[in-house]
């Protein structure tokens, strides 16, 4: 066998063994678990005012930046983020952010 193959099998592959489920999943966990985990930190250096209002106006920014992207989905009919980039800045751009 190829070493390559080991580190990257081909999408029909039997090897596959992941599904969307479970890579979204693991996606998903490795987020959530870096930003909880980084949580204490943030409160013990800057002090629990000052973390929760960064904490908000992060949080505030987030919603307005999927409002953004859920928008311009609708409006060019794009199925993936790849197309809303695409549609938005050109060709060069989906596939930056693919």
């Amino acid at each position: 066998p190829n070493p390559e193959d080991i580190l990257v099998p081909s999408f029909l592959s039997v090897n596959r063994r992941s599904s969307i489920l479970v890579a979204s999943f693991n996606l998903l966990a490795t987020i959530v678990g870096g930003g909880i985990l980084s949580l204490p930190l943030v409160f013990q250096k800057c002090g629990i005012v000052v973390a929760t209002v960064l904490l908000l106006l992060a949080a505030m920014i987030t919603n307005f930046s999927l409002q953004i992207l859920c928008l311009s989905s609708r409006r060019t009919g794009a199925t993936s983020y790849g197309e809303v980039a695409r549609t938005a800045f050109g060709e060069w751009m989906e596939y930056a952010v693919s």
